[in-house]
């Protein structure tokens, strides 16, 4: 078995992973409470703004230093940063504000189609199926 099946060093890279989201989560929210924009956080941290967003977004792997820079920058512990408890209850509220969305739109599509409202097309005609043909 090499190194890359095996599945405790699996299991730690996804931990790992986990852990990355979860410090990019909170430290998005973090930035959002305290009312800093990310230009702003990445200059007082002395890191390149485009940088910053790539660590942000994913794009760019976290290390340590970021880490420890951005903890500093934030007035918060590398604790704080790394509480997974601090954004499941943001992150419960988005799931449920999307199922009711998410059964809202359901709804209107139903009611829509209920009511025979045909889609109409850019130029406010009605929208034809292929093969049909509109009928004078």
């Amino acid at each position: 078995m090499s190194i890359a099946e095996d599945p405790v060093i699996i299991d730690n890279k996804a931990k790992a992973q986990y852990m990355s989201m979860i410090v990019r989560q909170n430290c998005k929210r973090i930035m959002r409470e305290k009312g800093i924009q990310q230009q702003d956080m990445a200059h007082r941290i002395g890191m390149n703004p485009a940088s910053f967003s790539q660590m942000l977004n994913g794009n760019k792997r976290l290390l340590f230093e970021d880490i420890y820079l951005v903890s500093e920058g934030l007035g918060v512990s590398l604790q704080d940063l790394m509480d997974p408890s601090k954004i499941q209850g943001e992150m419960q509220e988005q799931a449920e504000n999307l199922l009711k969305s998410a059964s809202v739109l359901n709804m209107l599509k139903k009611n829509k189609k209920a009511a025979g409202v045909m889609p109409a097309a850019s130029d406010g005609l009605p929208r034809l199926g292929l093969n049909q043909r509109h009928s004078d």
